[in-house]
């Protein structure tokens, strides 16, 4: 359990794009002309995995290491790809 690093990276998981599609692939569930809606923005790989299954906008939180190749084949491919600030909720408890 833990860390897997590699070059900086964790390999031991799955980035949340990745598992929604393959899981979308498992059910049956077509992604053409989807949205997805994701925790950051996608590394190179899961833009292409993105782009090959079709979706067509990606709305992201965080602009974590935003590659200009990805960004490059969303706007080639006409995928609109939106940054979007999510409020932080704190839930307080009485004492």
């Amino acid at each position: 359990v833990g860390h897997y690093m590699e070059d900086g990276h964790c390999i031991r998981t799955v980035h949340a794009e990745m598992n929604a599609l393959i899981q979308c692939a498992k059910e049956g569930i077509s992604t053409k002309n989807t949205e997805i809606y994701v925790p950051h923005f996608p590394c190179i790989n899961c833009t292409k995995a993105l782009l090959q299954a079709g979706v067509v906008k990606i709305t992201y939180k965080a602009n974590y290491r935003p590659h200009a190749f990805a960004i490059e084949l969303m706007e080639q491919k006409g995928v609109s790809y939106v940054q979007h600030d999510v409020p932080e909720v704190h839930l307080g408890m009485d004492d």
